[in-house]
């Protein structure tokens, strides 16, 4: 998960973990880093499980500092955690300094450790109508030279489209109203990506009540960028039960 500072990357993740266990209490499985000085305190790279009727998915999100922060991950740390090198709890640094921490390293990566999909995260009020933040550049720098990579899937989550004009009460509804239409036509527009390829979602950030057309949305989202690395396995292994994957 790609995004700045704030932009929800922790809360989606709470979000996915709520709608996963049906849970009328948002869930806190991932505990959001705290900010300061607007920037996280998040310099690790972090793993948190997920769980469907008690049993862990085999599912791995690395949380990452916000984009352009001083300890930000760029074009030849992600390159790393595409290839399934990293373990979690390495402290993220330049590729050349992570690679001499051998303990966080995995030597020979299988199919199943490799990274399928890159998740872009931006609010909903971030603002695509003037001169596009140094942060977006940076991520369209890293969507740009993954064009080409098949085996790699890439969509962008927008959260807080609350924050734009969707009531709570209305949020069944959401994907109907103009402006969630108008924001994901800007960011397709923005990164020239298909919009089957943008999910906007209104995830948790402040409510602690769990509502059911939230965990719709975030289910739909888990969906859609899940199902490409099960789709990746089969065509790398095929024939093989894909258990064998999970444990």
């Amino acid at each position: 998960m790609i995004g700045e500072t704030g932009s929800g990357k922790s809360s989606i993740y709470n979000a996915f973990a709520t709608a996963l266990e049906d849970s009328t209490l948002i869930k806190k499985t991932y505990k959001t880093a705290p900010i300061r000085n607007g920037e996280s305190v998040t310099r690790k790279i972090n793993l948190a499980p997920l769980y469907f009727r008690g049993r862990m998915l085999p599912i791995r999100f690395y949380d990452m500092p916000g984009i352009c922060e001083e300890n930000c991950v760029r074009q030849n740390e992600l390159e790393m955690i595409l290839n399934g090198e990293l373990k979690q709890g390495l402290e993220v640094a330049r590729a050349s300094e992570m690679r001499k921490m051998t303990t966080f390293i995995r030597p020979n990566p299988t199919p199943a450790d490799k990274i399928h999909c890159i998740l872009y995260v931006m609010r909903a009020t971030s603002n695509f109508s003037t001169k596009l933040s140094t942060s977006f550049n940076e991520m369209k720098k890293i969507q740009d030279s993954r064009k080409n990579d098949d085996e790699v899937q890439q969509f962008v989550i927008i959260t807080a489209i609350d924050e734009i004009g969707v009531p709570n009460e209305e949020m069944a509804y959401a994907y109907q109203y103009h402006c969630v239409q108008n924001i994901r036509d800007k960011v397709v527009d923005a990164l020239k990506i298909l919009p089957s390829q943008v999910i906007p979602v209104s995830n948790y950030f402040v409510e602690t009540f769990a509502c059911e057309a939230k965990n719709a949305m975030s289910l739909l989202a888990l969906w859609q960028v899940c199902k490409p690395a099960e789709e990746y396995l089969k065509l790398k292994s095929p024939g093989k039960d894909l258990a064998d994957f999970y444990g």
